[in-house]
């Protein structure tokens, strides 16, 4: 009984919430592979953290930002359309690599009426990319989602940093 609550209690827990305010749709439907992740259709033009950490990349296109989280937990933040190639001017990044970031705090702004002139279909994917050092993931059902709203429970493996 007491190696149970050990385990629990040194299990670590990571909790995403959404990014952007829209409507979750399968990764299948993308037509992009968003392996380790989510997507969502953003009803708005700003892009929020998903969790505190730092920032680690932001992409030579600036359509995708990446991060480590307190927990040791790799996430990249991208935008992209299925249509069309988007462009670095497009978007407006607010962080640098570096940064420490809290939960929630603005990452990069774009235009729907850039955006909407090249490509119907843009879509924020939230993806892990060390799911080597996760034991577990769950996601909501497909659903209109607000920036308070989880997307993603992953618990780690024990052993890694955090």
């Amino acid at each position: 009984m007491m190696r149970n609550w050990f385990k629990r209690k040194n299990s670590k827990i990571v909790t995403l919430v959404s990014p952007i305010a829209g409507n979750m749709i399968p990764c299948k439907d993308t037509g992009q592979a968003c392996k380790g992740g989510i997507a969502i259709q953003p009803l708005e033009g700003r892009v929020h953290s998903p969790a505190a950490g730092r920032i680690t990349h932001i992409s030579p296109e600036n359509n995708a930002i990446s991060l480590m989280t307190e927990q040791g937990l790799e996430i990249t933040i991208r935008l992209n359309s299925e249509d069309a190639a988007m462009e670095s001017e497009e978007f407006v990044i607010l962080v640098k690599e570096g940064d420490h970031i809290t939960v929630g705090a603005p990452l990069m702004e774009f235009s729907f009426q850039l955006t909407d002139a090249k490509a119907e279909n843009i879509y924020s994917s939230i993806s892990v990319s060390n799911m080597d050092q996760v034991e577990s993931m769950e996601v909501p059902p497909a659903q209109t989602i607000g920036l308070d709203d989880w997307v993603m429970r992953i618990k780690m493996k024990p052993g890694n940093r955090g």
